[in-house]
């Protein structure tokens, strides 16, 4: 066929085109005789001898005879397995006598921080563990210097022996030396046999199943892997193991103990609470505070019969820095001088020395007093018109003051003042007109009020308002500080109806402990304020506000 030849007379000649190929020597004139079990046990796939027997039984071999045959060379090299491990391996005596360690290789995805792999230590007594993230596998020398210091100095032993497998960062000129230095033995596993690093081998399986499972719940960027390949060791770490000492079958399963309290470094929390610690404030900050106002405040006078004596504390206003975070607290006191005759308990912390008997008569309206707010608007608006200032009939706490093109607006809300204009030179006026008439201070450049964050661009000319701040507390206030972001203000899909609300007794009294009203509260002054957009959403809700499901 397409100019080949073969013959087979006193040797083997292979021919193309009358040209000869290749030739061989005959060595016997006999057919090939090959033991039939072996033959169909090649035929079969390799076979074992047992299904070859079935098959006769069967009858898809017929009247074949079963003869026993040499071993297979090629099912030894395609069927060789390895023998099973002891179920259950050496378990340390005491804390650091054996210290298991593996190393994960880098990982695609570099975690926040650059990392690309990480390398773990375990004790094999206490099966607590540590794990450090690493930017390069090269690090796991100073990472395990970092372990060794770290647990020796805690628990005042020394690391007998490390094991791990025979990866190339462990057997490393330096670290091989530091372990010999130490007095440290160093167990390598066999190539590819992870059985005899099983512990370290388990545990980096059960760490990347939880971490994927956390990261598919999140929903976040696989960016943060790191973060919950940290949480997850220190759950395990608080978490019971099965790897326990030996313990007879009728041995006692418990031991009597007494507990002391929490180990440091853990947090135990059992219970919720729905309001906020009150602040602790030192008393000399009191009096320094009221050292220049209590003589203009109040006077101290005999109590006379009649007269009836109202209590007081302390009321602080709280200063806010830029970032909408308290800086400073203040006393709250208000300016007006009062027309009535009133008198007052000594505040606690002021009390004069030996004069304990006496009472205050106040001279000036202090807050909360059912006079204080009326008092201070009308004199502030007194005071505030002899400089030009008229006041808006519709907004009454806005003032204005024009004069052609120049324009300030003053906007008041209770004793915090903002100014408005197109004039510098007149503004400045203005703020050092203001001190003059109250006791008050001028905190600069508007970064910050009620709630809302100013943010000013001058080469754009552009002026904003945020409320980040407000929404950060107010998430926080609800538990809310790990929800998933969304992108409109209302998820479609997601019907509200009264179906929903709770119906019978237990479900009514268990939503009541859900403040659903105050939430409802805080988005709708984030609405009125700078966040139209959630107006429908906001709607929406209130409507369940009596009965909410």
């Amino acid at each position: 066929m397409d100019g080949y030849s073969i013959s087979f007379d006193d040797k083997v000649v292979v021919k193309k085109n009358r040209e000869v190929i290749c030739s061989g020597t005959l060595v016997e004139k006999q057919p090939l005789e090959m033991n039939q079990t072996y033959l169909w046990h090649l035929r079969l796939g390799h076979i074992n001898l047992s299904r070859i027997q079935r098959l006769i039984a069967d009858g898809p071999l017929g009247s074949l005879v079963v003869e026993n045959f040499p071993t297979c060379k090629s099912c030894l090299e395609g069927k060789m397995t390895k023998r099973p491990f002891k179920a259950k391996g050496y378990i340390a005596k005491d804390v650091l006598e054996l210290v298991h360690s593996d190393l994960y290789v880098p990982i695609t995805i570099q975690a926040r921080g650059g990392f690309e792999c990480f390398i773990y230590f375990i004790d094999d007594y206490s099966r607590y563990g540590y794990i450090y993230l690493m930017r390069h596998k090269s690090e796991c020398f100073d990472k395990f210097k970092e372990y060794k210091a770290d647990v020796e100095k805690r628990h005042g032993k020394i690391i007998k022996t490390l094991r791990s497998d025979c990866g190339g960062d462990y057997l490393l000129g330096e670290f091989k030396s530091y372990l010999s230095e130490a007095g440290i033995q160093s167990q390598l596993s066999a190539p590819s046999t992870p059985q005899q690093n099983s512990v370290t081998e388990r545990r980096n399986m059960i760490f990347m199943e939880m971490v994927r499972s956390m990261m598919s719940y999140s929903e976040l960027p696989n960016s943060f892997w790191g973060y919950a390949l940290e949480m997850a060791v220190y759950i395990l770490n608080l978490s019971n193991t099965c790897a326990e000492a030996d313990t007879d079958k009728l041995e006692s399963r418990t031991e009597v103990r007494l507990f002391v309290g929490y180990p440091k470094g853990t947090k135990e929390e059992d219970y919720v609470m729905n309001h906020k610690p009150m602040s602790k404030i030192v008393l000399e900050e009191i009096r320094e505070d009221t050292s220049t106002l209590v003589p203009t405040v109040w006077e101290l006078v005999e109590p006379s019969n009649g007269i009836k004596v109202i209590g007081c504390k302390w009321v602080y206003k709280r200063k806010r820095g830029a970032d909408g975070k308290v800086e400073t607290f203040k006393i709250t006191f208000l300016n007006r001088s009062l027309e009535e005759n009133i008198h007052m308990n000594q505040p606690e912390g002021v009390i004069a020395k030996g004069k304990d008997h006496l009472v205050c008569k106040l001279n000036r309206s202090i807050y909360r007093l059912k006079q204080a707010s009326r008092s201070w608007n009308i004199q502030f608006n007194e005071v505030i018109q002899s400089y030009r200032f008229i006041q808006c009939p519709d907004k009454s706490c806005v003032y204005k003051n024009s004069d052609g093109n120049v324009m300030v607006f003053l906007i008041l809300y209770v004793d915090n003042i903002l100014l408005i204009g197109n004039n510098v030179k007149v503004l400045s006026d203005v703020r050092v007109w203001l001190p003059k008439q109250f006791d008050m201070e001028d905190l600069g450049e508007c970064e910050h009020i009620l709630g809302i964050k100013e943010i000013r661009d001058r080469k754009k000319r552009m002026l904003c308002l945020s409320q980040a701040s407000y929404f950060d507390t107010i998430l926080a206030r609800f538990s809310m500080h790990n929800s998933k972001k969304g992108f409109l203000p209302f998820r479609h899909g997601v019907p509200l109806s009264k179906e929903m609300c709770p119906k019978t007794s237990k479900e009514i009294e268990d939503m009541e402990a859900v403040p659903y009203a105050s939430a409802v509260g805080s988005l709708m002054y984030a609405m009125l304020c700078t966040r139209s957009d959630i107006c429908f959403a906001v709607g929406m809700v209130s409507k369940y506000q009596s009965n909410p499901g």
